[in-house]
């Protein structure tokens, strides 16, 4: 029998969820899986912005970023990011021209019931980063940040390089393929698992298809 794709309609064969495939007859899917994963990978101006709004409890205004780092990227490219992260709901603007974080942004970065290293996997997706810049960045600790650092690296997720800086050689961690892949599979777990979470499957089906996936999600 060959294997469906969820989308919308029924599902009477495997269900096919990248590699692994889940046997679970006349499941109706509402939801196309392309297209319904959020937008959470940002540009560097994007995650300098949010970054700071973080920063400061989560709102931040024009003063803000004139006295941040920010300050030397250009207008043109902060107004274009701001916009950009308004329209994905990143960010909302008040009356009186302040920016406030929402919880949607919050969560790629800055939310403890994501795993680290999926945190990690998707900042470094951004930029490569020292372990300083990646514990700057992600507001946690240097040595926590350290030994997650170098369980990815012996798992062949992430590699480090030399590079100098001002004069100081610095050994900066960037990702590799098996890191993207495996952050881009656990955000699509983690986009099905909210689906239905919310109530797109029901009965034993939907319980079924839940616990494969916490099962599944837990194994990257």
């Amino acid at each position: 029998m060959a294997p469906c794709v969820p989308d919308r309609g029924e599902c009477s064969g495997p269900v096919f969820l990248g590699r692994v495939f889940l046997y679970k007859p006349k499941i109706t899917f509402l939801f196309k899986l392309q297209g319904a994963i959020p937008m959470r990978k940002l540009g560097t101006v994007d995650l300098e912005i949010i970054h700071l709004g973080v920063r400061k409890g989560g709102a931040f205004d024009e003063k803000d970023i004139e006295a941040s780092s920010l300050n030397g990227m250009g207008v043109g490219r902060i107004l274009d990011a701001l916009a950009s992260l308004r329209d994905r709901d990143m960010i909302t603007q008040g009356k009186d021209g302040s920016f406030s974080v929402t919880d949607a942004a919050r969560g790629i970065l800055w939310d403890h019931a994501t795993p680290l290293w999926t945190r990690m996997l998707r900042l470094l997706q951004t930029r490569s980063c020292t372990i300083q810049e990646m514990a700057e960045f992600l507001l946690e600790p240097q040595d926590v940040i350290m030994q997650e650092a170098e369980s990815m690296r012996k798992k062949g997720q992430v590699m480090i390089t030399p590079q100098r800086r001002d004069g100081r050689l610095l050994r900066v961690y960037e990702i590799l393929d098996d890191g993207k892949s495996r952050v881009d599979r656990g955000d699509a777990i983690q986009e099905i698992l909210v689906q239905m979470e919310r109530g797109i499957l029901d009965g034993a089906g939907r319980e079924e298809m839940l616990r494969l996936l916490h099962s599944l999600r837990e194994s990257l």
